[in-house]
C-alpha cells in the first residue's frame, strides 16, 4: 500500500503513547521525528512523521533503517 506521495513518510505507531515512546526512542538515536497523534490523525493511526530529503548520506539511511528495525512497540 503506497501511503505517501511525498518525502513526508508516516510510521504507524497506532496509539498516541506508543507514538511519544517512539519519538523518544528515535531522538535518542539522532533522529528528530514528530509523533502527530488522534485527533490530528484518525484514532489508532499515531504516528511518527520522517520528512525525507537528497541530503541524506547512505550512513543516515542505513542508520534510519536500523533504528526503524529496533524500535519495539
Amino acid at each position: 500500500e503506497n501511503v505517501s506521495s511525498s518525502q513526508i513518510i508516516p510510521f504507524i505507531t497506532g496509539d498516541n503513547d506508543k507514538a511519544i515512546k517512539a519519538f523518544a526512542f528515535f531522538r535518542d538515536n539522532c533522529f528528530y521525528a514528530m509523533p502527530i497523534r488522534h485527533p490530528t490523525v484518525p484514532l489508532g493511526k499515531a504516528r511518527l512523521r520522517l520528512s525525507l530529503t537528497a541530503s541524506l548520506t547512505d550512513r543516515q539511511v542505513e542508520k534510519l533503517a536500523q533504528t526503524i528495525k529496533a524500535f519495539r512497540i
